[in-house]
């Protein structure tokens, strides 16, 4: 057992656990630990993290605090690559990768050395490192200087799985709250997948930051 499993079993709530179960499409088994409290010990932890990253971790509560000790770690983005490279082989679902994302804002200091980081996976044939880089888009780059090489790279995207379509689709429709013309340039053109058009139409008529008249003009553009 590792010394990591003794901090985090004080913590188990077992019908946070059955909840977590229904909603983590992972292979890891899971503990039932909150996501706060996996925080505030990788915090602590990441003030000395080399025993905590040189131990072999099989619980899923496990794996993501490695991505919140990562994120926490002293260092910056050059020192942190290897790490996060190393990470992104773990992740198995969508809650190890978007919890881990979130917590990379001081990798952004520096906003065009994360972002040549991170668009660096575009080519990738791994589910989340696609994810893992979308995601990325979504939490830190939809500012004008970024938003056309982002469309040009979604949109060459040739991996269609769920849940990269599906980061596609929420990208999208956020991207639409300030890059509307674009994003129906891209509709026009069909150059996504049927399923992601679909469903970032969904996302963009559930938005209560897009006027209603540009809401009703999407529905031309659903596929069948």
């Amino acid at each position: 057992m590792s010394s990591t499993i003794s901090l985090l079993e004080p913590h188990i709530d077992l019908e946070y656990k059955q909840f977590n179960e229904k909603i983590q499409n992972t292979n890891y088994p899971l503990l039932g630990v909150r996501i706060p409290i996996l925080r505030k010990l990788s915090k602590q932890i990441a003030k000395d993290p080399s025993s905590f990253l040189q131990e072999e971790h099989h619980y899923f509560e496990e794996i993501m605090m490695e991505g919140f000790v990562i994120a926490y770690m002293n260092m910056d983005l050059k020192q942190a690559i290897p790490y996060i490279n190393n990470y992104l082989t773990k992740i198995d679902n969508w809650g190890l990768c978007d919890s881990f994302v979130s917590s990379l804002k001081k990798y952004n200091k520096n906003p065009d050395e994360f972002y040549k980081y991170v668009s660096s996976f575009q080519n990738s044939t791994k589910e989340y490192e696609l994810r893992f880089m979308i995601v990325c888009f979504l939490d830190y780059f939809i500012i004008d200087k970024y938003v056309d090489n982002i469309i040009e790279i979604i949109t060459k995207i040739n991996i269609h799985t769920y849940y990269i379509d599906m980061a596609i689709a929420w990208l999208i429709a956020e991207l639409a709250i300030t890059q509307y013309d674009k994003i129906i340039k891209i509709f026009k053109n069909c150059q996504l997948d049927k399923f992601i058009i679909n469903k970032a139409i969904s996302k963009i008529r559930d938005s209560y930051r897009i006027e209603q008249a540009k809401k009703d003009y999407l529905k031309q553009f659903r596929q069948k």
